[in-house]
C-alpha cells in the first residue's frame, strides 16, 4: 500500500518549510514548535499542536498542507486526505496539492479520480514532471496506453533522472506485449532517483518479461 508513499514525501517535503514561512502565523511560537516536530518525525505531537493551531484559524491552507504530510509519513491515510482537501480548499493554490492528492487516490485504485487531480497539477504548472508521470502511470494501467505512454515521454523531458519513469515505461511494453523493450527500460532506472523505493517492482516485472 506504501510503495509510494516516500516518492510522495520527496515532494511534500519539497515545500513543508516554504509552507510556515508563508503562513499568516509566521514567527508564532506554536508555528515554529510545529514545524519542528514535523521535522523531527515527533507525529502525535504535532498533530496536536497543528489541531490547536487550526482551531484557532481553521483556513490556514498551509498549516494543513504539513499536517496532511504528518499523517501520510504516519501511515493515516484517511487523515492525511482529509486535510489535504483543506488545503485545496483554503490555498495556497499549489500544483504539489494537487498532484500529491492524485498519488493518494492512484494508490486507491481510483484512477480516473487521480488523472483529473493530475489534470489540476498540470493546469496549475504544465512544466511538472512528477504529475506528467503520475498521470501516465494512470493511463497505462486504464488501457489508455498511447495516452499514457505520451505523458511518460513527456516528464522523462523535463527529468529523465526518476527511475519512476522508467518503471511506467516497462509498463507499458509489457502491456503492449513488447516485453524485450520492457526490459530494456528496466535496465535504465538503476541508479536513478527513486530507485531504491521501487527496487522490488522492478526486479518484479523483470521476472516476467525478461526471458
Amino acid at each position: 500500500m506504501w510503495q509510494f508513499n516516500r516518492y510522495l514525501k520527496f515532494i511534500l517535503f519539497s515545500l513543508i518549510f516554504f509552507c510556515c514561512a508563508c503562513s499568516n502565523n509566521v514567527g508564532d511560537p506554536q508555528v515554529v514548535e510545529f514545524e519542528r516536530l514535523a521535522k523531527e518525525g515527533d507525529y502525535e505531537l504535532a498533530c496536536d499542536l497543528g489541531r490547536k493551531i487550526l482551531h484557532k484559524n481553521p483556513e490556514d491552507g498551509r498549516i494543513a498542507y504539513i499536517m496532511s504530510d504528518v499523517f501520510l509519513n504516519w501511515e493515516k491515510e484517511d487523515s492525511s486526505l482529509v486535510y489535504l482537501n483543506k488545503a485545496i480548499e483554503y490555498g495556497p493554490d499549489w500544483d504539489a496539492l494537487y498532484n500529491n492528492r492524485g498519488l493518494i487516490l492512484q494508490n486507491r485504485d481510483d484512477h480516473e479520480g487521480a488523472i483529473a487531480d493530475f489534470n489540476k497539477a498540470l493546469e496549475h504548472d504544465s512544466t511538472a514532471p512528477y504529475a506528467y508521470n503520475n498521470r501516465g502511470y494512470s493511463k497505462i494501467l486504464l488501457g489508455r496506453f498511447r495516452e499514457g505512454m505520451k505523458d511518460v515521454l513527456k516528464s522523462e523531458e523535463l527529468d529523465d533522472d526518476n527511475a519512476y519513469v522508467y518503471r511506467n515505461k516497462a509498463l507499458f511494453y509489457e502491456k503492449t506485449a513488447k516485453y524485450s523493450s520492457a526490459c530494456k527500460w528496466l535496465q535504465k532506472a538503476y541508479g536513478k532517483k527513486f530507485y531504491d523505493q521501487i527496487e522490488n517492482q522492478i526486479e518484479f516485472i523483470k521476472m516476467r518479461v525478461c526471458k
